[in-house]
């Protein structure tokens, strides 16, 4: 269910990217399909950094799992690493999504 909304969510976002610039470029469908794959790869990116080396906390008081350092007192770290947090993740996603269109733009041009 995720990896299909993932699809769909790049699916979307192209479609609002192709409609605002329609009338710069004539191949539009071409540029739909690239768009839909580098978003869903960038997000296959992120699900993949998150999933491997996202640093998680237990908290000892109430046994939830968090991705912060301190829940209802000081969590213990679980799995991962402390310095990749939630915001590197989706550093990497970004980043990993406009190498992948640059690259795009270097085979095509």
């Amino acid at each position: 269910m995720g990896t299909a909304a993932a699809f769909a969510g790049s699916f979307v976002i192209s479609v609002t990217a192709i409609l605002i610039w329609w009338s710069v470029t004539s191949s539009s469908h071409v540029w739909l399909l690239f768009f839909t794959v580098i978003g869903f790869v960038a997000n296959l990116v992120d699900t993949l950094v998150g999933a491997l080396y996202q640093t998680l906390y237990k908290c000892p008081e109430c046994g939830a799992i968090t991705e912060k350092r301190y829940h209802c007192k000081e969590t213990i770290q679980t799995k991962g690493f402390s310095f990749v947090t939630n915001d590197l993740v989706n550093l990497t996603c970004t980043g990993a999504g406009a190498i992948l269109g640059i690259a795009v733009m270097i085979m095509i041009m």
